[in-house]
């Protein structure tokens, strides 16, 4: 008879597979390195849908754990002590197999974030449901007590960068309007009163044009006045091409999104007036083409976060785009339909413009940024004779603030301007000194002085055609003892 010591020895070492201790180990410590001490571990069990009861799952003295834990695929939450205010660190689909380190992890300081929310009649809003975005990782934060009582009031624990979105959907009663607000905060914040208006059903139907349904086609609603982007809370299409989304009163721009497999044409609905529950009909989705490609610098590096703008050639049109921001690769793809476009690629620092492009199929265009060159105001004041009064505070940067400073000093309380002209002039002689600008006017702005110095502040667009534009600026003051022109200032909007 063979001898069966050999199976028995298998089955030992499949025996011993199957009741392996496996081990999850590591240390925690605060924001400033130190351990954390009766921090704890927990576990859920992906694969069998349930929470593993652990054992020595606390961190010791020095914020280091070892606990013994079954192999498998896990959720693995660490967190402070028990009534810590610092915030759970979250571990998903963690692979545990004989001995896993997960090396020093790091529990941020979390911020009480408390306040009351109301309704417009000031009644408070009972079983409001309140979802925290971390703005630092884009991950949605499970926070204790985050539905408001029947006062109103609310108290969790957040991050110091979130996105904060009252969801009202949960609420019994009259339609309210979700909104978001994105915090900064330092330390345990009371929010006061919020204050959530009515809201109303905007509905609707979105097909193709052969008449079948856009499904899980994105709604975005922008305020036409403000340009504020309202939060909108199931905001898809359904498997009907239906859609029922939420907003406050107001007029509203629409941008309907289909998923890029689709490939559909996005549209754009401009002043849609919102005051009651509305169905705004049916709306049909274009056939379109691939256009994509890539955006570099000019050193070839790929360049993430530029837009694209696409225009019809001949009518100027412009395209409704969906997802047209380059990616961390600097790629970009969005749905157009065929025709034969002018395309602009911009960022604050370079822009790219491609005219006549025929779009005739699937397109891929690349694009190479011109730099955007630095902003800069620099003094000129011919030969020397008006005094030295207008002075650069902020240079002409694009999508920023710019701001001149003028000196009205030794002149009676009047008024003051500064003008911008296309061209510079070597020093033209008058009575009121020299003049320094020439061309056509741009633009005056004045203001009144009491005889002191005064600022001038002017909003440069988001506009990268202005890249590299050229303007001179002059200023002139009134009062006694005379009326006197100044200094001027060449100007170059840039980055």
């Amino acid at each position: 008879m063979k001898s069966i010591l050999p199976l028995l020895f298998v089955s030992l070492l499949v025996c011993g597979s199957v009741v392996q201790a496996d081990t999850l180990t590591g240390r925690l410590v605060d924001d400033l390195g130190i351990g954390i001490v009766n921090g704890d571990v927990d576990a859920f069990d992906i694969g069998l849908d349930r929470e593993v009861v652990l054992t020595g799952d606390s961190t010791d003295a020095n914020g280091f754990f070892s606990v013994t834990i079954p192999a498998g695929l896990y959720l693995i939450t660490l967190q402070g002590p028990p009534g810590s205010t610092i915030l759970p660190h979250l571990v998903n689909n963690l692979l545990i197999v004989g001995t896993v380190d997960l090396g020093t992890v790091t529990l941020e300081q979390g911020h009480v974030l408390s306040g009351r929310v109301l309704d417009q009649n000031g009644f408070p809003v009972f079983n409001l449901d309140l979802d925290v975005i971390d703005n630092t990782t884009g991950m949605d934060i499970d926070a204790t007590g985050d539905r408001t009582d029947i006062f109103g009031l609310f108290s969790i624990l957040v991050p110091a960068n979130i996105e904060l979105r009252f969801d009202p959907r949960t609420v019994a009663g009259p339609t309210l309007a979700p909104i978001a607000v994105n915090l900064l905060l330092s330390a345990d914040t009371n929010l006061g009163d919020t204050v959530l208006e009515p809201g109303y059903f905007v509905s609707g139907r979105v097909l193709t044009t052969l008449g079948t349904p856009v499904t899980g086609a994105d709604l975005d609603f922008t305020d036409s006045v403000t340009g504020i982007v309202a939060l909108t809370l199931a905001d898809n299409t359904d498997a009907s091409g239906n859609f029922s989304i939420i907003v406050a009163a107001s007029t509203w721009d629409i941008d309907f999104c289909p998923q890029t497999a689709n490939a559909l044409v996005g549209l754009e609905i401009l002043d849609v007036s919102v005051s009651a529950d509305v169905d705004v009909g049916t709306f049909t989705l274009l056939d379109g083409v691939a256009l994509f490609g890539t955006v570099f610098n000019g050193l070839g590096a790929p360049v993430q976060g530029v837009d694209l703008d696409v225009n019809d050639s001949t009518t100027g049109l412009k395209v409704a785009l969906c997802g047209d921001g380059t990616d961390v690769n600097g790629t970009y793809s969005v749905v157009v339909p065929v025709g034969v476009y002018d395309l602009r690629f911009t960022t604050l620092t370079g822009l790219d413009i491609r005219t006549d492009v025929n779009v005739a199929g699937a397109t891929q265009i690349d694009s190479v940024l011109s730099p955007c060159p630095p902003a800069s105001a620099v003094m000129r004041n011919g030969s020397g004779t008006n005094p030295v009064a207008l002075v650069n505070i902020r240079p002409p940067r694009i999508g920023k603030l710019f701001e001149v400073s003028l000196d009205c000093s030794g002149h009676a309380p009047s008024i003051a301007a500064i003008f911008l002209h296309t061209g510079p002039s070597d020093g033209l002689n008058t009575s009121l000194g020299q003049l320094l600008v020439s061309g056509q006017r741009i633009f005056t702005l004045g203001k009144a002085h009491g005889g002191n110095v005064i600022s001038f502040i002017s909003a440069l667009p988001p506009n990268l055609s202005l890249c590299g534009r050229m303007g001179y600026l002059q200023g002139i003051i009134f009062g006694d003892p005379a009326v006197q022109l100044t200094n001027a200032l060449d100007l170059i909007v840039g980055s």
